[in-house]
């Protein structure tokens, strides 16, 4: 809002709009979904506190009866300093999850007025879609399966948004729908086969330790961990594992993705170029109170970190090798030149015809997601802006 001259007129504030672009909700089938066929945004963390003096209202409802600290199953709540200035965030010190209120965080800027913001990160993300999907068709062929339980292995979830870790092999549109179900399951822990390992079962409790169900490179993984063995974890030991979720969750993201640009021709099982160039993506916004520690934490030291997660990965080798690589979706080569080598390898696994695993390497030339723009921002509260920044 520009603020008035004496006369009333509004006055310019020196900015001028240089170029604009809508986003919007994909239409039917796709609403939901990103361009690639995927729905989106189904893991969001909770968030401690109320809304009023009523010990009922809170933030985040209380809806998983077999744990108090999360949301809806499987949705950690954390303390809000993690994504607005002026409340207690997560301790990065604490031994466990349940147990990991923080100090207050600042925007250290002294003044008050910052409270009740947070810093956004915006990021405009091309998306090729034709080439997405040649990859899927062609590795399928190689495969002898499916181009969409390709690409569920390289996301860690089915587009319906069924994830892998509970329905490896086929997906479960129905468990896909229920916010109740698809966020329920964790990384880190013992689930035995019976009969086949990769069992369709949609029932919970579901853990894939071994990486087997969701490849440790598969995008979700990558970009939230849950509670694998990190880096964090401080290594061997009785407490790894609960150190490893501790420090997790004070990288987390209150995120958004928004559509631009039209629906694509192509599918998975029939990858159609446009006849001429079509700019779709998608635009990228996240909420946080550490760009360093959470936005750039993420993006620098998992995504495109090909040896992340090793300290999940070891123990779980195929033929003597850790199946890593890099998050195949958004993911950036290490060799990050405009004209440079863009190529990314990554391992996945699938059901033989016996029900066990097998495992293969996968190599991708070039980039299906790339930055076009981006930019770190301070966003105010309403209240700053109404009796501050507008003054």
């Amino acid at each position: 809002m520009n603020p008035l001259t004496t006369s009333g007129n509004a006055k310019s504030s020196g900015a001028r709009i240089t170029f604009f672009e809508e986003g919007a909700n994909l239409p039917a089938p796709l609403s939901g979904h990103e361009h690639f066929g995927n729905k989106d945004g189904i893991s969001q963390p909770g968030i401690r506190g109320r809304l009023s003096d009523n010990p009922k209202e809170l933030l985040t409802p209380r809806q998983n009866s077999e744990n108090p600290n999360q949301g809806k199953p499987g949705q950690d709540v954390l303390w809000p300093g993690e994504f607005v200035f002026g409340y207690e965030g997560q301790n990065n010190e604490a031994k466990t999850l349940e147990d990991s209120k923080g100090e207050v965080v600042s925007a250290g800027l002294r003044l008050d007025w910052a409270n009740d913001g947070s810093y956004l990160v915006f990021r405009r993300l091309r998306q090729d879609v034709c080439k997405f999907h040649h990859f899927l068709n062609e590795k399928a062929a190689y495969l002898n399966t499916d181009p969409r339980k390709v690409s569920a292995k390289l996301i860690g979830r089915w587009t319906s948004g069924a994830p892998t870790v509970r329905t490896p092999e086929a997906d479960a549109p129905c468990l896909g729908d229920n916010d109740d179900a698809n966020n329920d399951f964790e990384f880190n822990g013992d689930d035995p086969p019976e009969n086949h390992f990769f069992k369709n079962d949609v029932v919970p409790p579901f853990a894939d330790a071994t990486g087997l169900r969701c490849p440790f490179i598969a995008h979700t993984r990558k970009t939230y961990p849950r509670n694998d063995k990190t880096p964090g974890g401080g290594g061997p030991g009785p407490e790894e594992i609960e150190r490893s979720e501790v420090t997790t969750q004070t990288h987390r993201l209150l995120r958004r993705g928004i559509p631009y640009g039209p629906v694509s021709p192509s599918t998975p099982n029939n990858p159609l170029p446009d006849p001429n160039f079509v700019d779709r993506g998608l635009h990228f916004l996240a909420y946080q109170t550490s760009i360093e520690d959470q936005f750039e934490f993420v993006t620098k030291l998992w995504v495109n970190n090909p040896d992340f997660s090793k300290e999940a990965a070891i123990g779980h080798e195929s033929e003597g090798k850790l199946t890593l690589g890099h998050d195949p979706i958004i993911g950036q080569s290490k060799n990050n030149k405009p004209n440079g080598d863009r190529t990314r390898e990554f391992f996945i696994h699938l059901e033989d015809d016996q029900g066990k695993p097998r495992t293969k390497k996968l190599t991708a030339p070039e980039d299906w997601v790339i930055p076009t723009g981006g930019g770190y921002f301070f966003a105010p509260s309403i209240s700053a802006l109404k009796d501050v920044l507008t003054k």
